[in-house]
């Protein structure tokens, strides 16, 4: 509506009023397509006025304060620099406004996505945005074509429109938006004394009401009286331009609404689909039951026949003790026989362990999922509230920071682990993503992985709190996935060096993927993908 050809010239004429004797200072761009004017007097030492050639938002607007930017600031139309305003003015029927001043003529042309800011001086045209002005479009013939004035008497128009269809003035008069001839309607359904003069005059003269509308999903500005849409609560202002601040304001607020509730959104379904396939296999492992028993039977029969086996074997069968049917136990051979015999003592131990653990993840899981759950919930009764929104985005700790990081993820194509459902394990795929998941991505208070002596993938553990200390076992499993990922992955048992981020840099000279590291330390794990390791991303 700030378009809108009457409410444009409603702007012209208070703008006539609150900038004539003005005199103009620097004249910069800070922002894309927004042109600053300094203004500044006595009283307000920082007034601007701002002129924005956005297609989608343009406007005439004075700031009793901006301050200019240090950086990335570029100057325009310098002859203007000391040039006083004398009139302020819109073109009969054209959404086109001029400000003349002692030194040139400065229009500013709303027309779609030509719209743009013309400086002319004697028989000189020069352009805001880029764009050839004596082949793009005949400015200077345009321009002399048109009739330009603060106070136009609008009523004439609409009395000469009389009877005639909708069509016929849309044809006719143009600037006359459908959104009158609507308005129009509806008055008329109360008293048909009700003109299209009388409507234009509201346009006019009226307070102006602005709110954000649910029902169209953005931003408003009207006379505050339309029937156009219910009234709800909203602010008014007699003062166009105070209406303008507003609806600037309400407009960038609610902009950014929609970005917020998708990203909001977005993680909450990820997160979701995640906890749910979490739960399911969990729920799987614990339906399954636990094998303890049986690795540790294994292990006793193995133990108690140990004499008659040895080392190469790769399987082997035996009676049950207790119920006497024979047993096909599977062995490794390039391990000795006491050797598989501790590894089922050892299977034995860590399934009784994962077992329970797997239970307590269950219910913490199943916790998770119904708070993911409740906000969703909250997520429908807060989608056109950015205030709610932005809470519930400091909540989810949905801050700008991990949004740049799950970008940089993204870009870099890492693999992504989660090991017990809460540490974030990064794996490289190649040379240059080892280098830039290694320098770039990781913190310096990550854990960061490698086969020692080996080529294999860069890997790093997220560390999200660092007064928190990350369980050795976390660090064995995130080894485990180094080696698994590395020459070393058909190992039965792989050093891998490991330390924090900051203690890894890059020399130069060095190949893509090759790194130095100081305060190493090893571990010596199995190369596999623990059985803890969700996979986020292969």
């Amino acid at each position: 509506m700030i378009k809108n050809y009457f409410f444009l010239a409603r702007n012209c004429r208070e703008l006539n009023e609150l900038l004539k004797g003005a005199v103009i200072g620097e004249i910069y761009t800070q922002e894309k397509n927004r042109l600053f004017f300094n203004i500044a007097n006595e009283s307000l030492p920082n007034r601007h006025l701002v002129l924005s050639a956005d297609q989608n938002m343009p406007f005439m607007l004075i700031r009793d304060s901006h301050h200019k930017a240090r950086k990335n600031v570029i100057c325009f139309f310098e002859d203007l620099y000391g040039a006083e305003i004398t009139d302020v003015e819109i073109a009969f029927g054209e959404r086109v406004c001029r400000i003349i001043t002692s030194k040139g003529i400065l229009y500013f042309m709303i027309r779609g996505n030509l719209t743009n800011i013309i400086l002319q001086q004697n028989d000189k045209l020069f352009s805001f945005k880029e764009s050839n002005v004596d082949e793009d479009i005949d400015y200077k013939t345009e321009l002399l074509s048109l009739t330009f004035s603060h106070e136009f008497d609008f009523a004439f128009t609409a009395n000469n429109i009389g009877q005639v269809s909708q069509d016929e003035v849309r044809k006719k008069y143009p600037f006359i938006a459908k959104l009158l001839l609507r308005e129009l309607e509806l008055q008329k359904s109360s008293s048909n004394a009700v003109t299209l003069g009388n409507i234009i005059t509201r346009i006019l003269e009226a307070p102006i009401r602005v709110e954000y509308n649910d029902h169209l999903g953005k931003t408003v500005l009207y006379p505050a009286d339309f029937l156009t849409y219910p009234n709800k609560d909203y602010t008014q202002y007699n003062s166009f331009q105070e209406a303008l601040k507003k609806y600037i304001s309400t407009y960038i607020k609610y902009k950014n609404l929609s970005s917020s509730r998708n990203v909001v959104e977005r993680y909450l379904s990820k997160e979701k689909a995640r906890v749910a396939n979490r739960l399911n296999s969990l729920k799987e492992r614990i339906d399954s039951g636990s094998r303890e028993q049986d690795y540790y039977k294994y292990g006793n029969l193995l133990l108690m026949n140990k004499a008659s086996l040895y080392k190469g074997q790769d399987n082997v069968v035996l009676t049950d003790y207790e119920t006497g049917i024979e047993q096909q136990i599977k062995l490794d051979e390039k391990l000795s026989v006491q050797q598989n015999i501790d590894r089922y003592f050892d299977k034995a131990r860590n399934e009784r362990i994962n077992f329970e653990r797997s239970i307590e993840l269950f219910e913490a899981t199943r916790i998770t999922y119904d708070k993911l759950n409740a906000h969703l919930e909250k997520l429908q009764l807060y989608r056109n509230d950015p205030d709610k929104l932005e809470e519930m985005k400091k909540e989810l700790k949905l801050n700008k920071n991990s949004n740049s990081m799950e970008r940089e993820q993204e870009k870099l194509k890492l693999r992504h682990f989660m090991l017990d459902g809460k540490y974030h394990v990064y794996v490289g795929k190649d040379s240059q993503s080892n280098d830039r998941l290694s320098i770039k991505f990781a913190k310096q208070n990550d854990f960061w992985f490698h086969a020692r002596g080996l080529p294999g993938s860069h890997t790093v553990l997220r560390v999200e709190n660092t007064k928190e200390a990350v369980p050795k076992s976390i660090l064995k499993n995130a080894a485990s996935i180094a080696a698994f990922y590395s020459k070393a992955k058909t190992a039965s048992l792989a050093p891998v060096s490991y330390t924090f981020a900051k203690f890894v840099y890059k020399k130069k000279g060095f190949n893509p993927g090759q790194v130095s590291l100081s305060k190493e330390q090893v571990l010596h794990v199995k190369p596999e993908i623990p059985k803890n390791a969700e996979i986020i991303e292969e």
